[in-house]
């Protein structure tokens, strides 16, 4: 006897997949332009930046598995996961246009400012692309799709 598997919709996928599109378009602007526009433009030190960068990776590794588990014990009527995607992903977009503005700063408080910017869009970051990407498995029960 044949175990029969629920498969997504060819148009779940479809849709899925533009989420993805638009999630890895702004991901590849920010760390391919982010860099140049913090150290050549707005100022701050190439160190600072580095320093940044490895600081922001420290608390990914501690937020990211505490939002999957925020994600799987969600119960709404939305979902597990799209409230998350919902609300998150417009301060999302707010704090990237915030990672690319230069506000007239003295050089320490251009420092705290691109701290504070940079680790919100990490958390925010977080906060969309886990639940996002948890949607894979739930999407279809058929281990083959």
């Amino acid at each position: 006897m044949e175990t029969k598997y629920a498969k997504a919709k060819f148009l779940d996928v479809f849709k899925y997949s533009f989420g993805g599109l638009g999630s890895n378009l702004a991901f590849f602007l920010v760390m391919s332009y982010l860099t140049f526009f913090y150290t050549d433009i707005f100022g701050i030190s190439s160190m600072v930046v580095s320093g940044l960068m490895l600081i922001s990776r420290f608390i990914d590794a501690f937020t990211d598995p505490v939002m999957g588990m925020l994600g799987d014990h969600t119960r709404s009527k939305m979902g597990k996961y799209r409230p998350w995607i919902i609300w998150g992903a417009p301060v999302l977009g707010f704090l990237i246009f915030l990672l690319f503005t230069a506000p007239d700063l003295s050089p320490n408080m251009k420092v705290v400012y691109v701290y504070v910017v940079y680790i919100a869009y990490s958390l925010a970051s977080t906060v969309v692309n886990i639940p996002y990407h948890s949607l894979t498995p739930v999407m279809s029960q058929d281990p083959y799709q």
